[in-house]
């Protein structure tokens, strides 16, 4: 996913009622959705382990 459209400058102000609180990001689904973070909460831990075994 590239987050570079949801990034917000440092210091810039925005407003919330600018966005739509509708927005999926192509999700059509919870079930889809929630698929989805589960392989990325996987993925994270995956990556916790080669973090962890790196600093011993």
């Amino acid at each position: 996913m590239d987050i570079k459209p949801y990034k917000v400058p440092p210091l810039k102000k925005i407003r919330l009622a600018d966005y739509p609180p509708d927005f999926t990001n192509g999700y059509h689904d919870k079930q889809g959705a929630q698929e989805k973070l589960l392989g990325d909460i996987e993925k994270m831990a995956e990556l916790q382990d080669v973090l962890y075994a790196q600093n011993q």
